[in-house]
């Protein structure tokens, strides 16, 4: 269902009670994917979820509650935490299995808003948000489990250009090992201990790490009809020229945990260290020209700086972008 997803069954169940949509989904994995191991892929331990969502509409308005339980298996495993400075020993338990999301929209005309908070424990991994909400935003939900998040953003439509601000808080519910940090043991001798990673620990702070986060979309799309955001866009646009750009600033004040990297033999290793606090912004755009019924020209340009993904401390300036005919 996706790339290096473990062997797992689905079900989902949908149907209207009263006024309200309510949507049940179970996810079991029932066995481990160890054979892919590429720089895109890394093999996850497995999981069972289950996820409960409804939903209700109230004339301009839309509510989506869901909860989730998730990560069973991973409890009883044990990780490490640092408290005002002291290394400390714990394990998962049954709290940290449960999460729960909101979200509430308003749509009025060319006016539409929404926020949207959630609160996930430590291993409540439910997935990548993928759901298009109004526009082209970048910032949404990782979908990692241990954090609290909060999003909010508008759209404003004025014939064909649409204005879209967004907002983006989170932070984990237990932090990243600072690097190279150093406890006592029993004998009050010194230890390393290791940032945690992703194939040796139930959880890790990467995506989720804390971050407050802005971004403002500009688009320019005269025929609304072949909506410039939808899936299929690039086949599907008519207008001889629309186009975006859009800014997102990142203010991102602490560290993450481990990457994980590949030798040349495709066996992986853990990073000793990650990359450091660093705020980080991009603009990106898309432009689409439509010429004739089957000749289109996409083009997809970004300018920004970045980070790592291993342990390198340095921050680069970078640009790029592919044009397609």
């Amino acid at each position: 269902m996706w790339w290096g997803a473990n062997p797992a069954f689905l079900l989902k169940y949908k149907r209207n009670i009263g006024k309200f949509d309510v949507t049940g989904v179970f996810h079991k994995d029932i066995d481990s994917n160890n054979n892919a191991q590429t720089s895109g892929f890394i093999p996850l331990p497995q999981t069972t979820r289950a996820t409960l969502a409804i939903e209700r509409k109230f004339s301009n308005f839309g509510f989506q509650l869901g909860g989730m339980w998730g990560g069973q298996p991973l409890n009883g495993r044990e990780f490490y935490h640092i408290n005002g400075g002291a290394n400390q020993r714990d394990f998962i338990n049954s709290d940290d299995n449960w999460g729960a999301k909101l979200k509430v929209t308003y749509q009025k005309g060319t006016f539409n808003w929404y926020a949207s908070a959630a609160s996930m424990g430590l291993v409540a991994n439910g997935g990548a948000d993928q759901t298009q909400t109004f526009t082209g935003w970048r910032l949404k939900d990782n979908g990692s489990g241990n954090q609290n998040n909060f999003l909010t953003g508008f759209s404003y439509n004025f014939g064909s250009f649409q204005i879209a601000p967004n907002f983006l808080w989170q932070e984990p519910l237990v932090g990243a090992i600072p690097m190279d940090y150093t406890a006592l043991d029993a004998f009050g001798n010194p230890i390393a201990i290791p940032l945690r990673n992703v194939t040796s620990d139930p959880f890790v702070v990467r995506a989720n790490r804390k971050t407050v986060a802005g971004e403002l979309l500009f688009t320019y799309d005269p025929t609304p009809g072949t909506w410039m955001y939808e899936w299929d866009n690039d086949r599907a646009e008519d207008a001889p020229f629309a186009a975006n750009i859009g800014f997102v600033y990142r203010h991102l004040p602490t560290t993450q945990d481990a990457a994980i990297g590949f030798l040349a033999n495709r066996s992986s290793f853990a990073f000793p260290n990650s990359a450091p606090a660093q705020d980080l912004w991009e603009f990106n755009s898309r432009i689409v020209s439509k010429l004739k019924n089957n000749l289109a020209f996409i083009g997809n340009f970004y300018y920004g700086n970045g980070q790592a993904n291993g342990s390198d401390t340095r921050t680069i300036q970078r640009f790029g972008g592919d044009v397609r005919m």
